[in-house]
């Protein structure tokens, strides 16, 4: 399953980098986390760990992740390292017209339960990651 969405926000990359990369803001605008634990040292960086937990299909999942790109005003990138899913995200940045163009991609490998409700985990995702997207613009465009 592959997905990838995108947004401009009126904002520079600088504001939504400082927003994006917070792991505490995670659950402030990631639509489906409930919460994010740094299990790594801060700052992060690449090769932090942490754990994400959510909620997708009525089921709470706890995956164990590890940031394998983090590269500032750019982009963040994960992969998991525990979990029902296998998967790979990662959430971009670059100028736009009047502000800043964020991209999230994503690729992931479900299994158990979660193999049945393929399909219908794929569009959940992608209003999902859509959701995510609206969210951080609203937040940022609104002066957070």
């Amino acid at each position: 399953m592959k997905l990838e969405s995108s947004i401009t926000i009126n904002r520079p990359v600088e504001a939504v980098w400082a927003y994006i990369s917070d792991f505490d803001n995670l659950p402030l605008w990631h639509t489906g986390t409930v919460e994010t634990r740094l299990i790594s040292e801060p700052p992060v960086r690449q090769g932090t760990t942490y754990v994400w937990v959510g909620q997708t299909l009525g089921k709470r999942m706890e995956v164990n992740s590890e940031v394998t790109e983090f590269e500032p005003n750019r982009a963040w990138a994960y992969k998991s390292i525990s979990g029902p899913i296998a998967s790979t995200a990662r959430y971009s940045l670059e100028p736009a017209d009047n502000g800043t163009r964020m991209t999230i991609s994503a690729k992931g490998e479900v299994g158990g339960f979660f193999k049945l409700a393929e399909p219908v985990m794929a569009a959940m995702l992608r209003r999902q990651f859509e959701g995510a997207l609206a969210n951080v613009k609203d937040i940022l465009e609104a002066g957070a």
